[in-house]
């Protein structure tokens, strides 16, 4: 994806979103940054989906997995361990910008009576499902959040929002999923609703 070009950061990104939080076992601890530990040596992690529209930088679906809370210099970072996309250009700048290591997949998004169903496949075989159910009430999540790649060493940040609603939630991991390495405790209870996000150019990280 070398020679596919992108757009330059920051990316605008408008659409829908769902953020599920899980406690996870954060992969190849021993060689990655830094990591902030929950009790159980787990770390905050889990899952976004998200369906980003034409009014974007660029439009596609993407499923981000945060394999936990790592240090990135001195700055509490959303460690972006695992990507899926469905757009090349996306593949491309993920990986060029930020150190992200997209990878190109399937996505099939549905509304129905109940709330909604996702699933993401790459190489053909099924990553995650998803299925969310209605809930009353409503929450306005404002995003100011640092992320980093693979590496933990170069933090970007994602500013903006997220209106929608609590929402119940069912994720299934597929066994011989990449994702399955994180052992996901997911949440019963997610936010989904819209989302409007700023996403910065990565920078060096401040060294404590």
């Amino acid at each position: 994806m070398a020679d596919v070009p992108y757009p330059p950061a920051p990316w605008h990104l408008f659409g829908r979103a769902i953020l599920v939080p899980a406690l996870v076992r954060p992969p190849l601890a021993a060689r990655g940054p830094r990591l902030l530990r929950a009790p159980g040596r787990r770390s905050l992690g889990g899952l976004l989906l998200a369906d980003y529209d034409p009014r974007s930088t660029l439009a596609y679906h993407e499923l981000l997995g945060v394999g936990g809370l790592v240090w990135s210099g001195t700055t509490p970072a959303a460690w972006i361990t695992h990507a899926c996309v469905d757009d090349g250009t996306s593949v491309a700048g993920g990986r060029g910008i930020w150190g992200i290591s997209k990878h190109h997949g399937d996505f099939a998004w549905a509304r129905t009576a109940a709330g909604e169903r996702i699933t993401v496949s790459l190489a053909g075989r099924e990553m995650v499902a998803v299925r969310t159910g209605h809930r009353p009430g409503a929450v306005s999540v404002p995003v100011v959040a640092p992320f980093a790649g693979a590496d933990g060493g170069r933090p970007a940040w994602a500013s903006g929002w997220l209106r929608g609603a609590p929402v119940t939630v069912d994720v299934h991991v597929a066994p011989d999923s990449a994702l399955a390495e994180l052992a996901p405790r997911f949440a019963a209870v997610a936010v989904a609703g819209d989302v409007a996000l700023r996403i910065s150019a990565p920078r060096a990280a401040r060294r404590g």
